[in-house]
């Protein structure tokens, strides 16, 4: 470490500069010997990433009800219509298995519902008690794109998806 010499005192700041020197070459020497040692010394690197999960709970029976108090009357007979490829991910406000063996329905904050079909290998059932997503940059859910992570372990995308409006 270099200290400070007070103005004027130039025997000082030669002494000062001269430990600094000694010491800088003390540690390459022991950097070059610790590099060219037959057992060198073991090192351990860290990789740290930023990984986001968000949760996606099953639509309880008491949230369900409360949102379908929110409707004028209740409907009985949906129709699919086509939306987008994307969904807000911090919209969905919860999940339901559809009577199908591949479709999720995915109640939105927004009171909308949207059915998610899912890749023909998966099985809607392994989503039953909800499911997890990895963050995305742009904070969407899409097609074909980001996965659905079940709490069993079972990992799947959406083939399509497509909003139920009242069929009147």
């Amino acid at each position: 470490m270099l200290s400070m010499a007070p103005a004027g005192d130039a025997s000082s700041l030669d002494e000062a500069l001269a430990a600094a020197e000694e010491q800088q070459s003390i540690f390459a020497q022991e950097w070059l010997n610790s590099a060219l040692s037959p057992h060198p010394q073991i090192t351990f690197q860290v990789r740290i990433e930023r990984r986001i999960r968000i949760r996606i709970p099953r639509l309880t029976p008491a949230n369900r009800q409360r949102m379908s108090s929110l409707q004028a009357r209740p409907v009985r007979k949906y129709k699919a219509k086509k939306i987008g490829k994307c969904v807000p991910m911090n919209g969905i406000a919860g999940v339901r298995v559809a009577a199908s063996e591949n479709r999720l329905l995915l109640y939105m904050r927004d009171r909308r519902i949207i059915r998610a079909d899912l890749e023909r290998a998966c099985l809607a059932r392994s989503f039953y008690s909800g499911f997890y997503l990895e963050q995305s940059k742009d904070g969407q859910l899409c097609v074909e794109r980001d996965l659905l992570l079940a709490r069993s372990g079972t990992k799947c995308e959406i083939d399509k998806m497509r909003q139920l409006v009242p069929d009147d």
